[in-house]
């Protein structure tokens, strides 16, 4: 299995979160700002504010 996909279910068995749902990937990209930890894309692609 691809590692990537392996992080992702490894996130959602550990949050409870179905990243496939929109608003669960907000809720998740919330904490991580909260938390202080910049995630390296935005919710909906892009670059998190990167140029």
């Amino acid at each position: 299995m691809n590692t990537v996909h392996s992080r992702i279910e490894r996130v959602e068995s550990l949050t409870g979160r179905d990243l496939s749902r929109l608003d669960h990937k907000l809720d998740l990209y919330a904490a991580l700002l909260c938390a202080g930890r910049e995630p390296a894309h935005g919710p909906l692609g892009g670059t998190g504010g990167r140029v």
